[in-house]
């Protein structure tokens, strides 16, 4: 990694240009009934169209408590909510302002807990059941809302039974409901939650190169350069809470975070700044790629064996980007590649391409590589000098996610000159169609406000929380709704 301080030099050249390249379940629950003399008239739709809402839960507000036979465990709660209003697969009730609701996605986490029972995991991520319909109403008039849930666990099960059933309100944006499996003796579940409406499905996590003291920190902990940050919530998870399962010792020290993947919400992949010795795994590359529960996913040299990148022992070229596409994603076109999306720290020559793969790739676990490097670039036409290099250098790639559509989301190792904006520092979010998808301080001014006095803090792990749409009919929601998609309240 380069030192984010460090003094970029302008070289004043001709300016040359870079290479262009081209069936539900009806819910039990029903909403109450008010006198409509009661009712805000701000607060009612003049005309209800069916959309999705985006839910962030607030970690500091929210919760999850179990009560089982070996005991009762309660933390706090974290995660989404994407909701389907005016399901047309949902039956509804013949009542003035309710409309049928079904929850797309759910991915909950208990945050901060110590179970003490190998029925439960910890960290406890919870994901939506999609054998099961999550279905309820929602009044527009009056603002109460009412669902079932169905979560699993990472093993699709949970030690208790199912559904959780909620009740509470959603008003201006803001979702307060409880509930619970029914209160079963010796298995039951309860959660509260408090979440806000955000803008649809634009929460991006990252990691940033240096640490951070936020403005809003009630723990006086500062941030630091191995922490999951969000643009909605400031700090989603420490690093001591991704790596508490690997089995390392001490486990107080900060690893930090080279590259992150959410995985369409299974257990979040990374890989650290440094390796370490495990008590359960053995040794841990910097280049490895790892799981929060604990696993290797794969080794730095299962990740690039397809290259056959030398005919002796495969070293570890470090791991400076991930994203693993699903089944859901159709992320590469290309029919050979597919699998885990990587980059590499270190160059080095593949036996099976027959020529030097750079650490500013985008590379396919599949052995292909992707995009280079000057292909991401190529629309920022960025400047270089000839008198240096006769070709566009590489400036490696820190952090890339691949959108459900193949557009490809990346940052750079070094600040660079682009003909088209400008100066373009090492921590923005950058598009490969040639445009800035978010500012470095424009991910962090939000939520964490920093207080230290720097333009830029880096990027180094990059992925974005988008809900996993089902097809309804030929006139469904389209794949990603932007930001002028009708949004109710």
């Amino acid at each position: 990694m380069l030192l984010l301080m460090k003094v970029l030099r302008p070289v004043l050249v001709l300016a040359v240009g870079c290479c262009v390249v081209p069936a539900a379940a009806q819910s039990m629950l029903t909403p109450d009934h008010v006198d409509d003399s009661a009712i805000d008239p701000s607060n009612v739709a003049a005309v209800f169209r069916p959309h999705m809402e985006q839910f962030i839960v607030d970690g500091e507000e929210s919760d999850v408590s179990f009560s089982l036979f070996v005991g009762g465990f309660t933390s706090p709660l974290d995660g989404e909510l994407v909701i389907y209003f005016g399901d047309p697969t949902v039956p509804t009730l013949s009542s003035v302002g309710t409309v049928a609701i079904s929850i797309r996605q759910a991915f909950l986490m208990a945050t901060t807990w110590e179970p003490e029972t190998t029925m439960l995991d910890e960290p406890e991520l919870f994901y939506l059941d999609s054998a099961h319909s999550s279905t309820g109403f929602y009044n527009y008039r009056t603002g109460k809302i009412a669902f079932t849930l169905y979560l699993v666990d990472d093993d699709g099960n949970l030690p208790v039974l199912m559904p959780l059933r909620f009740e509470g309100r959603l008003r201006a944006g803001m979702l307060s409901v409880s509930g619970n499996n029914g209160h079963i003796p010796d298995g039951s579940v309860e959660m509260n939650i408090e979440a806000r409406r955000v803008k649809p499905f634009a929460d991006i996590r990252f990691s940033t190169e240096v640490g951070f003291t936020p403005q809003d920190n009630p723990s006086g902990e500062p941030a630091s350069d191995g922490d999951l940050i969000s643009e909605h919530k400031c700090i989603m998870l420490r690093n001591r809470d991704l790596i508490a399962n690997l089995g390392l010792m001490p486990i107080a020290f900060d690893m930090g975070l080279d590259a992150v993947t959410l995985t369409a919400y299974r257990p979040i992949f990374f890989s650290t700044e440094r390796g370490a010795w495990s008590e359960t795994l053995g040794p841990i590359g910097h280049g490895d790629l790892l799981s929060i529960t604990g696993d290797i996913v794969r080794t730095n040299a299962e990740l690039i064996a397809a290259f056959i990148p030398g005919l002796g022992p495969i070293g570890d070229y470090g791991l400076d980007a991930v994203h693993v596409p699903t089944h859901l994603y159709p992320s590469v076109s290309s029919a050979d590649c597919g699998g885990i999306l990587f980059s590499v720290e270190q160059d080095f020559y593949s036996y099976a391409l027959g020529r030097a793969v750079h650490h500013g790739d985008l590379l396919s676990e599949r052995g292909c590589v992707v995009r280079t490097n000057q292909q991401l670039l190529a629309q920022f036409r960025p400047y270089y000098d000839p008198d240096i290099s006769e070709t566009c250098p590489d400036i490696g790639l820190d952090a890339v996610y691949m959108t459900r559509r193949g557009e490809v989301w990346f940052s750079v190792e070094e600040s660079f000159y682009s003909g088209v904006y400008g100066w373009i520092n090492d921590g923005a979010v950058l598009s490969e169609r040639g445009y800035i998808v978010r500012d470095n301080l424009e991910l962090l001014f939000e939520e964490c406000a920093p207080l230290e006095d720097l333009g830029n803090f880096g990027l180094d792990a990059l992925d974005r929380i988008v809900p996993l749409l089902s097809a309804v009919s030929p006139a469904e929601i389209t794949a990603e709704m932007s930001p002028g998609d009708p949004i109710l309240v």
